[in-house]
């Protein structure tokens, strides 16, 4: 399983134990578009990643895989502006949960090769279309750092 596969997974898992989030999806699961009957969820998107040695913390043919993750919690459709100020609450109500729960779990959960996964931020309650489909939704994306061990076969002969 690759770390991306791992990590999204993981999330996804952790995430549907938040209360008030009704599904979850890893990257491979990603639906192509939301049904009402799903929402509240969150989807997992891997963003870039930064390759370190780290055999002087770690041993020999260890890498540190620093990958930047989206979760995103699609609340619910917007129709109109007031749409998004009544649902305010709700999706406020959510931050919270979201941001408590992973500042508790600072290594998912205690997944395998995860070093180190801290919640860095979110963007706050945005109306965004999903999948650049017609309906825009209530959103949130949370913004993840994660550090992830990696074992590294060496091929040349130094």
């Amino acid at each position: 399983m690759s770390s991306i596969d791992a990590i999204t997974t993981q999330l996804a898992a952790l995430e549907e134990g938040i209360t008030g989030v009704t599904k979850a999806f890893a990257f491979d699961e990603t639906p192509n578009a939301l049904e009402t009957a799903i929402l509240p969820c969150m989807t997992n998107v891997p963003g870039e990643a930064e390759y370190t040695d780290a055999a002087e913390q770690f041993g020999a043919a260890v890498m540190v895989e620093t990958r930047e993750y989206e979760a995103w919690l699609w609340y619910a459709p917007v129709q109109r502006p007031p749409d998004a100020l009544r649902q305010a609450g709700g999706i406020q109500t959510l931050i919270e949960a979201v941001k408590a729960y992973f500042l508790a779990r600072p290594t998912l959960g205690g997944l395998r090769y995860c070093w180190r996964a801290r919640l860095v931020g979110d963007s706050g309650p945005v109306v965004s279309a999903y999948a650049s489909g017609a309906t825009e939704y209530s959103a949130v994306g949370f913004r993840f750092v994660i550090e992830y061990l990696t074992g590294v076969t060496y091929e040349d002969g130094d």
